[in-house]
């Protein structure tokens, strides 16, 4: 398998992501959004198939932009915001590690 076959995974997220209005958002929305929705679009085809790496970085990229933002100065690291909400992250998992545990 290539990455070319799992581009509609990515297409779906990103035409999720474009008709989210995410200045409007507060942060809380925003990581509710990721969390409940923008994880569960590959859910269904990580149970089947083994997703490729680069696909897993494609896709936590696109959350991580959403939550985020492109422009603005990080003051979180990513691996802060992945940790489970027992340990203060927001709870939103790695592609990979869902990926991992559904095959």
């Amino acid at each position: 398998m290539t990455k070319k076959d799992f581009n509609f995974i990515l297409d779906k997220i990103q035409s999720r992501l474009a008709g989210w209005k995410s200045k409007l958002l507060n942060k809380a929305g925003k990581a509710t959004l990721a969390k409940y929705f923008l994880e569960a679009i590959p859910t269904y085809t990580m149970q089947n198939a083994w997703i490729l790496e680069g696909v897993w970085d494609n896709i936590d990229a696109n959350i991580h932009s959403f939550l985020l933002g492109k422009r603005h100065t990080h003051w979180v690291d990513w691996n802060s915001v992945t940790q489970s909400k027992a340990l203060r992250g927001l709870g939103i998992r790695k592609m990979c590690d869902i990926n991992v545990s559904l095959c």
